[in-house]
């Protein structure tokens, strides 16, 4: 029993002084250079659950769509949760537009969260 507390508490020792201390010191003797490459510009996919979204989708793609980021590296993934009003035929229009929305439609309701998981 003793034996067993004594290395639970060593390991709670390492994990939260001697780990640190490690790796502080490792950084400081041996630190490691990136080479930064200004030339790179990273992907970027927005995720937009929508539900009902008639109102304000159309303000909201062209916002998106407005951003400063390369064309090439920007897409939208929207997922319609099974909107009753003009929402889908209004995707539908955005999708027919520009190539970088895409729209995932459900059945039935899900929520946000299974939107998110989804996309």
């Amino acid at each position: 029993m003793l034996l067993a507390l004594a290395a639970c508490l060593a390991f709670v020792a390492y994990t939260y002084f001697v780990y640190p201390l490690l790796i502080a010191v490792a950084a400081r003797f041996w630190p490691q250079t990136i080479a930064a490459d200004d030339h790179w510009t990273p992907m970027v996919s927005v995720c937009l659950p929508v539900f009902n979204s008639a109102a304000f989708i159309d303000a909201k793609l062209q916002s998106l769509l407005q951003m400063q980021w390369p064309a090439d590296k920007l897409e939208i993934l929207i997922f319609d949760d099974a909107s009753t009003d003009a929402s889908p035929e209004r995707l539908a229009a955005w999708v027919q537009k520009d190539a970088r929305i895409r729209v995932y439609t459900a059945d039935c309701r899900a929520g946000k969260p299974s939107a998110l998981n989804q996309l």
